[in-house]
């Protein structure tokens, strides 16, 4: 049989919204109180060569997508296989900002 939990230990366990909330009187913590200035800058590329060569396509696509050109266009003027380009927009969509470095990342994932 399952033993009831009373007094500090019933308290312990408790998972009410309650046992999580801020003591009377205490600030209650919040998520940027963790975060340190350099969070809010782009990601760097950190001296990864691939990853830099990746961007610096992306960009290219991203800017000839935007004058209407397409797949096919795209990887004509830059030399790029079409399945590469195809990639690049597909992963592009998952990109709010258009981040190039973040963008690279995810093509390099495959």
């Amino acid at each position: 049989m399952a033993e009831e939990k009373t007094g500090k230990q019933a308290a312990d366990w408790d998972i009410s919204e309650d046992f999580y909330r801020a003591e009377e009187g205490m600030e209650e913590l919040r998520l940027e109180d963790f975060m340190s200035p350099e969070d809010d800058e782009p990601f760097h590329l950190n001296g990864d060569l691939e990853v830099e060569r990746t961007a610096e396509e992306v960009r290219q696509v991203l800017k000839l997508a935007e004058e209407g050109k397409t797949i096919k266009e795209i990887a004509a003027a830059l030399s790029l296989a079409e399945e590469h380009v195809y990639n690049i927009q597909i992963c592009s969509q998952s990109f709010a900002d258009n981040d190039p470095v973040s963008i690279a990342h995810m093509v390099l994932m495959g």
